[in-house]
């Protein structure tokens, strides 16, 4: 389980650059899902669109602030996504 204090770190990392303010919007949320989830969990906490929350993924996976943690089947449509986990 991540750490407060990992959240004070990830916004250290906004204030000085690496992280735009929807990276660390999004981490904030997934630290409040349990750390892990899907892209498709994670836009329908956040409200955001689904094209928006991949690109932040994406950009957080590069980073390595987001690891892929397991594949789990997506209930709607019955096919394995990615459950991502902060690192």
């Amino acid at each position: 389980m991540i750490r407060d204090t990992s959240i004070a770190a990830y916004s250290a990392l906004f204030q000085v650059g690496k992280l735009n303010l929807n990276e660390l919007r999004l981490i904030i949320g997934l630290k409040k899902m349990g750390g892990r989830g899907t892209i498709i969990n994670i836009a329908n906490y956040l409200g955001w669109p689904i094209s928006s929350i991949t690109v932040h993924v994406m950009s957080l996976f590069m980073k390595k602030v987001l690891e892929a943690h397991k594949r789990v089947k997506n209930p709607e449509t019955g096919k394995l996504n990615w459950q991502w986990k902060i690192v």
